[in-house]
């Protein structure tokens, strides 16, 4: 067996506090739990694959400022992110300005949520990781074992013993 992917090997993406918020109303859209709702996290792994995402504290207005202030010019935006048939978009262009300019706090507060729901849902994962392991141990596992498990500890926990 070769490792297809080396272990100090990470992929580094540019999404920005904004992204997130975007990412946020999508998934609250989608009736995700807190994990989904937090999901755009500045350390992932996927598989053996590390995502780092280490413009997260910056919001897409600080980091063109950024480039601006330092004469950078040679950066390039997706065209796509103008057309609002995207959900993504929709939220991005429409849904969050209207919100932004209604509630001076929402900015802060929703990226102070995120933060919170991501201590969160660490500690909800680290716990369903726990009792996956315990009952990884067993041949079976019995449906009674599984229905004493909180339901945010049994999702997880049957996901990622299905998987």
């Amino acid at each position: 067996w070769r490792k297809i992917v080396p272990d100090n090997a990470f992929v580094a993406l540019g999404h920005h506090r904004d992204d997130r918020a975007e990412n946020l109303f999508l998934r609250l859209c989608r009736g995700s739990n807190v994990s989904g709702l937090c999901s755009m996290r500045s350390r992932q792994r996927l598989g053996q694959l590390r995502i780092i995402r280490p413009l997260l504290t910056w919001t897409r207005h600080d980091i063109l400022a950024f480039l601006d202030t330092n004469g950078v010019s040679s950066w390039r935006e997706d065209s796509s992110n103008a057309n609002d048939s995207f959900l993504r978009n929709f939220f991005r262009n429409r849904v969050l300005p209207l919100i932004y300019d209604k509630i001076p706090a929402a900015r802060p507060g929703i990226s102070r949520s995120l933060d919170v729901m991501e201590l969160d849902a660490d500690f909800i994962e680290k716990y369903a990781n726990i009792k996956t392991a315990q009952l990884a141990k067993k041949t079976n596992i019995e449906l009674d074992s599984l229905l004493k498990l909180h339901p945010a500890i049994r999702i997880r926990v049957l996901r990622s013993w299905l998987g």
